[in-house]
């Protein structure tokens, strides 16, 4: 297994270099690529630096990578002719907050429950239940499932707030001589 040593975490503006080391393989004559994938995607060419590679993520490259979580792949050049993928490895790349105005904090399922909680209360003041998350559009016309949903969504957030918990109740257990 390959240790790379790409960091795992960037922040969009900035500027990242890091040495990637491979004993064998010689950096004069073969060539070694990255490849990072996600919402948007990067190609690097290491430059050939002592007994290594040395990569560099300019500034305006990180700038342009979106927000999330990136695959990245390694693949060595063998005298130019002969390709081999290394490996793999994640990558995450957060926000610059210098240029944020808002930051939303909740989670995916927070949100979803604060729009059922308005579609349950549209429903029950007499109007037609919908909202959005993103860009997926759900509309409702029963009040038990907009219900069923919010129950489930306040179960999810509740065991994702407290992992240890086995269950969402006390179960007693009666023992018999």
């Amino acid at each position: 297994m390959i240790n790379f040593d790409i960091p795992t975490t960037i922040t969009q503006g900035d500027r990242v270099t890091w040495k990637q080391i491979l004993p064998d393989y010689n950096p004069v004559i073969d060539t070694l690529s990255c490849f990072i994938r996600g919402a948007t995607a990067l190609d690097l060419t290491g430059t050939p630096l002592g007994e290594g590679w040395e990569f560099e993520i300019e500034s305006t490259q990180s700038q342009a990578l979106a927000v999330g979580t990136y695959c990245v792949q390694f693949v060595i050049y063998q005298a130019s002719v002969n390709r081999q993928a290394l490996g793999t490895t994640k990558l995450v790349v957060c926000a610059d907050f210098e240029g944020l105005t808002t930051f939303e904090t909740r989670s995916f399922d927070e949100i979803e429950l604060e729009a059922v909680t308005k579609a349950i209360a549209a429903v029950v003041s007499g109007g037609t239940a919908e909202y959005r998350i993103g860009d997926r559009m759900v509309r409702y016309q029963d009040l038990a499932v907009l219900t069923e949903r919010q129950l489930y969504l306040r179960n999810r957030i509740n065991k994702s707030k407290n992992p240890q918990s086995i269950g969402g109740r006390n179960v007693g257990v009666r023992f018999r001589n």
